[in-house]
C-alpha cells in the first residue's frame, strides 16, 4: 500500500476507489509491489 500511496498519479487516479478494487487481483497486487521499483528506475540519471 505503500508504493501505491507515495505515488502521485496513482493517488490522483486511484484513490478513491477503496480496497475491494485495490485487493481485486493478484496482478493487481503484484503491480503496486513493483510500483516502488519502477519508479526508482525511472528517476535515476543516466
Amino acid at each position: 500500500m505503500n508504493n501505491f500511496s507515495v505515488n502521485e498519479w496513482q493517488m490522483r487516479n486511484n484513490g478513491t476507489r477503496g480496497l475491494k478494487w485495490f485487493f481485486n487481483s493478484e496482478d493487481r497486487i503484484q503491480e503496486f509491489l513493483n510500483l516502488g521499483m519502477l519508479d526508482d528506475f525511472s528517476t535515476q540519471d543516466y
